[in-house]
């Protein structure tokens, strides 16, 4: 597998110049930065007064909304504030360079309920990233201790188009390139009073709230300048044979981007992260699942062999070394799936594995969709090739 260079993509004056004839801008007005109606708006989309699940150890206290924002679609009437059509698809609370703006995305259009109209085939590539964020300092853990995004990149003089900066309340200059590529992350969400709480044991009980995260691949990158030692498996999604689920869509590209941005505005910050129940992975899978067809099907013999594959990459052994890593820190598992492997041996835990995705009606139950089962989920959706020798 490659790992590709992450960068924005900048565009000629050309390129620039269609962007702009193609976007949806009714004009470029010199706005009061904060009229009393977009001061209403960025009132409405700062998610402060978000709480923390109330079974965990943050109970009714507040989620930071410092860094970790959901999308908020924004209404006809809120979008003509912002000197946009009614028509373009708009949101609040993307992030770049560490800042929130007011975006659209040129050539996707909307009702003014804001369901899919239309779209131009914006996306050029979908990648599923999985990020081993300590494989080169805990190589033991390596695919149990990951996480996994979606990154899309734009065809050129497409992407996200900046409009207007929520941290310094100003407009953005209309000439300003659009961004790409960008990501949806489904992430963890910390309590205002501790923003920085340690991931683990944590994410194995009830403590976070859980949120779909909207950014550019800058802020990404930015954000893990100083880790070292996680290594990235980069999976293009061949989307060839899939089909859009997405009504007013048909490019499948597209309509995984607009499910995204769907998803991240409906569910909010209201729901529960659990590292097994409601995580990176199980959460991905389904917008995929939501978003796209897929050419045969879900092939189950697929995901069979190919977590027999993963297997035989030691990945019971991991599942072990991680159950006595949070014993070393404490706490045991909680009432779980992975709680059901906290008292096998190696040989018991690979065979149950096997078991699960060989018999299970629901192929995404028990651990087969924990981090280490990425790539038997999307091979045997077709977005990737299986193996040659499972």
């Amino acid at each position: 597998m490659s790992v590709i260079s992450t960068h924005f993509v900048r565009p000629g004056l050309f390129s620039v110049l269609a962007t702009l004839i193609g976007a949806a801008v009714l004009h470029t007005p010199a706005m009061a930065q904060t009229s009393p109606q977009i001061a209403s708006v960025l009132k409405r989309v700062a998610q402060a007064n978000d709480f923390m699940p109330t079974q965990g150890a943050y109970a009714r206290e507040r989620a930071e909304n410092i860094r970790a924002r959901t999308l908020v679609l924004l209404k006809a009437e809120e979008k003509k504030a912002f000197g946009l059509d009614p028509a373009a698809l708009a949101f609040a609370n993307f992030r770049d360079h560490e800042h929130f703006y007011v975006v659209y995305i040129p050539g996707i259009q909307v009702d003014e309920h804001n369901i899919p109209t239309s779209s131009s085939s914006v996306v050029s590539e979908v990648h599923a990233i999985q990020e081993h964020w300590a494989a080169l300092t805990k190589p033991a853990l390596a695919s149990v201790e990951a996480h996994t995004y979606l990154r899309f990149i734009f065809k050129a003089g497409s992407g996200v188009k900046l409009v207007y900066d929520q941290n310094t309340q100003t407009s953005v200059e209309s000439a300003r390139a659009a961004v790409s590529p960008v990501v949806l992350s489904i992430e963890a969400i910390r309590p205002a009073s501790k923003p920085s709480a340690d991931f683990m044991p944590s994410a194995f009980m009830y403590d976070f709230a859980i949120g779909n995260l909207f950014y550019s691949q800058f802020d990404r990158d930015l954000w893990e300048k100083d880790d070292t030692g996680k290594v990235v498996d980069d999976f293009r999604l061949n989307l060839k044979a899939s089909t859009s689920r997405v009504v007013g869509i048909t490019s499948p590209a597209d309509a995984i981007l607009v499910r995204s941005i769907q998803t991240s505005h409906n569910m909010g910050r209201a729901q529960t992260y659990n590292f097994v129940e409601d995580n990176c992975t199980n959460r991905l899978f389904e917008l995929l699942d939501n978003s796209v067809t897929y050419g045969r099907g879900f092939e189950r013999s697929i995901l069979v062999n190919e977590i027999k594959v993963t297997i035989r990459n030691n990945i019971a052994q991991q599942l072990v070394l991680l159950k006595a890593t949070l014993k070393e820190k404490g706490k045991d598992l909680p009432p779980s799936a992975l709680a059901e492997l906290s008292e096998m041996t190696e040989q018991q835990i690979a065979t149950r594995l096997v078991s699960a995705a060989e018999t299970s009606d629901e192929p995404k139950s028990f651990a087969t969709w924990l981090p280490p089962f990425v790539r038997p989920h999307l091979a045997a959706r077709q977005l990737i090739k299986a193996s040659a020798n499972p």
